[in-house]
């Protein structure tokens, strides 16, 4: 196949299009030549901006196009006016953050989204993405593709996670458990927790393209019940050197002190950290064990502090 990656040099879009060049698809990547592309060899480069300069996008046709990273609906929509006529699927990188608070647990792709409206539609071009518009924001990108294209296919992952993840989340649990002595940790324990490995996020997108795969699914492992504890339990067997131990304070003292505690809900036990993901399984999606990704990250962490 023939696909386009629109974002495809930076943590998932660069894991997905590794995966596609890894399968023997023709790969072509737009980007801005901001981010250095290592290990993708084969792809060609189009360099431009979503936003600004399409001009590399003027010729070409493609099976599918991967979106991986659309956060405004103006952004979808100047794509899907640029290619008009030249692709067949669009597959869009959304996020589980796109349902409503207070979802159930073990809910599924037909889940309450959130309330878009409430955004200013004056201001969807400027405003800052932050935790309170970008699952609102997600929500609009999705309308405008489900508007406008009939044949889509929308993944929404949960935290993805895995070696070049540019985030401070779960790399600093790594880092911080790998340090060993006495690691504080929010709890409770049980509180819902869900993530997908990068790598794993990208076989199962790339299996659905050429499964024909179409409509939204839920990207997570594991399928749950699984808790704030038994992750970091499962970083700790993997990496964490002998005598380490974890030190579990109660969500009043963990907000109390001061500390970041990346992936933490302020000790809440939500609906979109144990969502249904039965459907992307059914797939194809499988998630490697979390000690294997955990010390792959560790591998990683070291190896570029080692460089100069």
């Amino acid at each position: 196949m023939n696909l386009l990656f629109i974002g495809g040099t930076r943590f998932v879009g660069d894991a997905m299009a590794r995966e596609a060049i890894a399968r023997g698809h023709s790969v072509d990547i737009f980007h801005r030549g901001t981010t250095p592309a290592k290990n993708l060899e084969g792809a060609m480069h189009l360099h431009g901006d979503r936003v600004k300069d399409l001009s590399a996008l003027a010729t070409g046709r493609w099976d599918a196009v991967v979106d991986c990273c659309g956060y405004r609906p103006h952004e979808v929509s100047l794509m899907l006016d640029a290619l008009a006529g030249r692709f067949a699927k669009y597959v869009f990188i959304s996020s589980v953050s796109v349902y409503a608070d207070g979802i159930a647990h073990n809910s599924d792709e037909t889940a309450a989204r959130a309330d878009a409206s409430t955004l200013d539609p004056d201001a969807l071009e400027t405003m800052p993405i932050d935790a309170a518009s970008y699952g609102r924001l997600k929500v609009l990108c999705e309308d405008m593709l489900f508007t406008r294209h009939a044949d889509n296919l929308v993944i929404r992952p949960t935290y993805v996670i895995g070696p070049h993840d540019y985030t401070p989340r779960f790399p600093e649990w790594v880092r911080r458990i790998a340090a060993g002595g006495e690691v504080l940790a929010p709890g409770p324990r049980h509180a819902a927790i869900q993530y997908v490995d990068a790598r794993d996020l990208a076989a199962f997108t790339i299996g659905a393209i050429e499964q024909d795969a179409r409509g939204p699914f839920n990207a997570a492992s594991p399928r749950g019940p699984f808790g704030f504890g038994d992750m970091l339990d499962a970083i700790a067997e993997a990496v964490a050197p002998p005598g380490t131990t974890l030190k579990w304070l109660t969500p009043h003292e963990a907000k109390a002190s001061g500390n970041s505690y990346p992936l933490w809900h302020e000790g809440g036990d939500y609906g979109v950290a144990a969502i249904n993901s039965d459907a992307a399984h059914g797939y194809g999606l499988t998630g490697r064990p979390l000690g294997a990704t955990a010390r792959d990250v560790l591998a990683w962490l070291r190896a570029s502090e080692a460089q100069p």
